[in-house]
């Protein structure tokens, strides 16, 4: 199983060692580095120190296995690790490293995505300006691209527009707040991507309950609840 090998692999005192159980297991090129990630981020919240070990280990491994785009990735969850920790400078530091390394591969998409753990850390550090900027630059992007119109890019829409709302939320603009919110909810409906809604309407509850809008807020509410 490649949880057991996973742990296997960080008992390794050094990297030759680990390379060649890498090896072994014929997992040393970018699918296999490619897999071992989406259990670095499996592992991130219950396991957060083991997913960094493991995620800086597919970046040593990065340029030996001829998988460029491992790197940035990543870096991404190494600052994921670290954000969960309440670690936000080098959170940040690193998602601006997974964010320079996309785009230096042309990989304009993933590098937008980044911008998404951005702005979960700026906010959480107080620079709640900086992240709605952020947060709209992302749409604008998106807007001015239109060839990326996949999943992928409609998921980056939804998730802009409900951090948005975060946004707002954190500096009393309640009203833009609820309006981020329904623009999110549209763009789930619309996409047919329902696995945020339940969140999104959360979202929504809150700020109209705040606002004194007490039946909307729990019909947002319900709708949250079934959506879950």
């Amino acid at each position: 199983m490649i949880a057991d090998l996973i742990i296997t692999l960080l008992q390794q005192p050094h990297l030759e060692a680990q390379t060649a159980v890498l090896q072994t297991a014929d997992l040393l090129h970018p699918n296999g580095l490619a897999q071992l990630l989406d259990q670095a981020m499996t592992l991130a919240r219950s396991k957060p120190g083991q997913a960094r070990q493991l995620a800086r280990l597919c970046a040593q491994l990065a340029d030996q296995a001829a998988a460029p785009a491992i790197a940035p990735r990543a870096a991404y969850i190494q600052a994921q690790t670290h954000a969960l920790k309440g670690e936000l400078a080098p959170a940040l530091t690193l998602i601006e490293a997974a964010h320079e390394g996309y785009r230096a591969l042309g990989m304009d998409l993933p590098a937008q995505r980044t911008n998404l753990g951005r702005i979960h850390v700026l906010n959480e550090m107080g620079q709640h300006q900086e992240a709605l900027q952020i947060g709209q630059s992302v749409l604008a992007w998106l807007n001015q691209n239109p060839q990326f119109d996949d999943a992928e890019a409609q998921l980056i829409a939804i998730l802009a527009h409900n951090n948005i709302g975060v946004c707002y939320r954190r500096i009393g603009q309640y009203e833009a707040a609820l309006q981020a919110y329904e623009a999110a909810e549209s763009r789930c409906l619309a996409s047919g991507q329902t696995g945020r809604l339940g969140d999104i309407r959360n979202n929504q509850g809150l700020i109209l309950l705040h606002l004194g809008r007490v039946s909307e807020a729990l019909a947002a509410f319900e709708a949250a609840a079934q959506a879950h």
